[in-house]
């Protein structure tokens, strides 16, 4: 008698766990269902009409973004190299908050007693110039990325060649692309010639002033920092004198606290003089 119960108790559990098995196979089945519709709800009204929106229906507003992030990249490599990125040549190791810094030497001279010649009268043209092409070809590449959306969506695309041009002006750095486009699906066509983008930087200010200070000390073989300060708060102003002569100038504008450093040498005077 007990082995016949024992026997119903064992089948009744494998019973059971049979059964349970079989619901956790139709629980994980129901699961991956709704997973998938999930997918699909999210892609169709979500995902799907935030790719449109980016692409197809305003590229002008993506191109114009595009170009800011690519200014805003440009400014950042150039303060966080002191205006160099490629610097190898004309520079002193400046050992100060940032170890091993390369620092350009913006007014600099070989004999004793002579004022420094300025290295860089162009400088801030130079880095229009920078700033320009960088933006250019990162612009260039978003345009093709619209071009290719578009393209796979059904739409025909029309553009002629890409113009830029970038202002480095007080507190902003701006660029004008000019593009002639049109993009068309049936009957309708849409057209676009020039995109604008602007960051706000202090570049202007702090090139004038590096500018100003080079004028200086290749005329008079000295600045006044202190003095200058006086006059033009905006810019704070240190100066570091290594042992070969140099002076090390940081140039930090007290609103974003974004700096450049440069170096001169100038009026030598002979050891143990």
């Amino acid at each position: 008698m007990n082995n016949v119960n024992f026997n119903k108790v064992g089948k009744s559990l494998l019973n059971n766990m049979k059964e349970g098995k079989r619901g956790q196979v139709t629980l994980f089945v129901i699961i991956s269902i709704l997973v998938v519709v999930a997918i699909i709800i999210l892609y169709t009204f979500v995902i799907k009409p935030y790719i449109e929106k980016q692409y197809v229906q305003d590229p002008k507003a993506f191109v114009e973004e595009c170009a800011g992030i690519a200014l805003t990249e440009s400014e950042t490599t150039l303060l966080n190299t002191n205006l160099y990125p490629n610097l190898t040549m004309n520079y002193i190791l400046y050992s100060g908050e940032k170890s091993g810094e390369k620092v350009p030497y913006l007014c600099s001279v070989s004999t004793f007693y002579t004022p420094c010649i300025n290295q860089e009268p162009m400088l801030l043209e130079k880095m229009r110039k920078y700033i320009e092409e960088y933006t250019k070809s990162k612009v260039e590449q978003c345009f093709k990325k619209v071009d290719s959306d578009y393209k796979k969506r059904g739409f025909e695309v029309k553009a002629g060649n890409i113009t830029a041009i970038v202002e480095i002006n007080k507190k902003i750095i701006s660029i004008n692309i000019n593009r002639q486009m049109s993009i068309t699906k049936g009957a309708n066509t849409k057209s676009f010639e020039s995109f604008t983008s602007e960051i706000k930087s202090p570049m202007y200010d702090l090139i004038r002033t590096a500018m100003q200070v080079v004028n200086y000390e290749s005329t008079l073989c000295e600045f006044n920092n202190v003095r200058w300060m006086l006059s033009y708060p905006e810019i704070s102003i240190k100066k570091f004198s290594a042992s070969d002569q140099t002076k090390v100038y940081t140039l930090t504008d007290r609103d974003t606290e974004k700096e450049i450093k440069f170096a001169v040498k100038t009026c030598v005077l002979p050891a143990g003089v």
